[in-house]
């Protein structure tokens, strides 16, 4: 007569693989973190970072709902991101905070879920998603004020404030900065970007000597604060505003300054903006050649970094060059990159001072039809944003080009 088993003898053994697999990902974050918070660049190296990301992407997956992992993936993140910020990435690094911010907002951690999402702010900005960035940065400034951590605060609604500018609500953005002062101590470095965000306000006013003012103060507290890539950039700032003053040798040199800062701390983007404004003295002096490679250099650049903001500015200062050079096929091919680059990421304004442009190389090549027809449709652009008042002199370029072109 057969013999029933014991109760349990056929149950199989639990699988330990899972329990072991946790136990190593957690091993490896903790590795990661020390190696991170141990380096001596922001910028981790290929290696260093190739581990982290590949940690990540598992640890980020339990960390949604097991405590341990998400309070060594958050601190991983948060590390990370200036650096990678740094080094060019923009959509894969976003995936990765992304994830984060659904973990911390999972495990109701508010004062990581504000970090996460100023990074994100700044990494929609950079991409050009205006409307994304912004949205980033309230929910950032609302998650620190809630955590009683005003300079953080501060630090948001100076960035909101500069997507306000760039999407031409200067008011609004003023009013934002004046905000974040509330909420800075004197000296305080974060000051800088404050003022930095006013001289844009004034350069976009063309208040050339008051945006000049500006950045060089904004560049002063930075310096003393040791700020290197705050004070590059501010550089960069700094000679714009000497170039529209005509001090083009002065701007030269702050261009030139920031290049090797750039190059020192290994920032790819940055440099390849401040190349480009370079360029802008070297179309500007006729140095046409010049300006051509200082641009193909730098679109090099922001191609690699799918950086479409300043992709946008770049071909638009391509087509200057070969306009300037009378190659029209060129000039209109360069054109038409930036305008349906401007189109991507919602920017009217600019879109239509590249229409402008476009037409002049319609009228100057000896196809006015085209030229009244890009006029008129940059026109009807300006009307569809919703500030159009907010460009007079755009309104008053466009209309009397075409004014000309029907007098002729």
């Amino acid at each position: 007569m057969a013999v029933d088993p014991p109760p349990g003898d056929n149950v199989p053994a639990p699988d330990p693989y899972p329990a072991l697999f946790r136990q190593q990902i957690l091993r490896s974050i903790r590795y990661v973190l020390t190696r991170l918070q141990g380096a001596s660049s922001a910028i981790p190296d290929d290696e260093l970072k190739a581990m982290a990301l590949h940690v990540l992407d598992y640890a980020l997956q339990m960390a949604v709902d097991q405590p341990e992992a998400w309070s060594l993936s958050a601190p991983a993140l948060t590390t990370l991101a200036p650096g990678m910020e740094q080094a060019g990435h923009r959509a894969d690094w976003a995936d990765f905070l992304a994830r984060g911010l659904s973990a911390a907002l999972a495990q109701g951690d508010r004062a990581n879920a504000g970090t996460l999402h100023f990074h994100l702010g700044t990494l929609h900005q950079l991409q050009g998603q205006m409307d994304v960035a912004e949205a980033h940065f309230v929910d950032a400034a609302s998650a620190f004020g809630e955590m009683a951590q005003p300079r953080d605060r501060a630090r948001a609604i100076n960035r909101q404030a500069y997507v306000a500018r760039l999407v031409g609500r200067n008011q609004t953005s003023a009013d934002l900065v004046a905000q974040a002062l509330d909420l800075l101590a004197e000296g305080d470095a974060e000051r800088g970007y404050s003022a930095f965000v006013l001289g844009c306000n004034a350069y976009d006013g063309e208040a050339w000597k008051e945006a000049a003012a500006y950045y060089q103060q904004a560049l002063d507290l930075w310096r003393e604060h040791g700020e290197t890539r705050m004070v590059a950039w501010n550089l960069t700032n700094l000679g714009t505003a000497l170039r529209q003053m005509g001090a083009r040798e002065a701007a030269t040199e702050r261009f030139e300054q920031a290049l090797a800062l750039f190059e020192q701390i290994e920032d790819p983007t940055n440099q390849a903006i401040t190349r480009m404004n370079l360029g802008t003295v070297y179309l500007q002096t006729d140095r046409l050649a010049q300006a051509a490679q200082a641009y193909v250099e730098a679109e090099q650049v922001f191609r690699r970094m799918g950086d479409d903001l300043q992709l946008a500015r770049v071909y638009n200062n391509l087509g200057l060059v070969y306009y300037a050079q009378q190659a029209w096929e060129q000039a209109e091919a360069a054109l038409n990159s930036a305008i349906q680059t401007w189109i991507k990421i919602r920017d009217v304004p600019n879109e239509v001072n590249t229409l402008d442009t476009l037409a002049e190389v319609f009228r100057d090549s000896g196809r006015p039809e085209q030229a009244r027809s890009t006029w008129l449709h940059a026109l009807e652009r300006l009307s569809t944003t919703p500030n159009a008042a907010a460009y007079p002199g755009l309104h008053r370029l466009v209309t009397k080009n075409l004014a000309d072109l029907e007098s002729e």
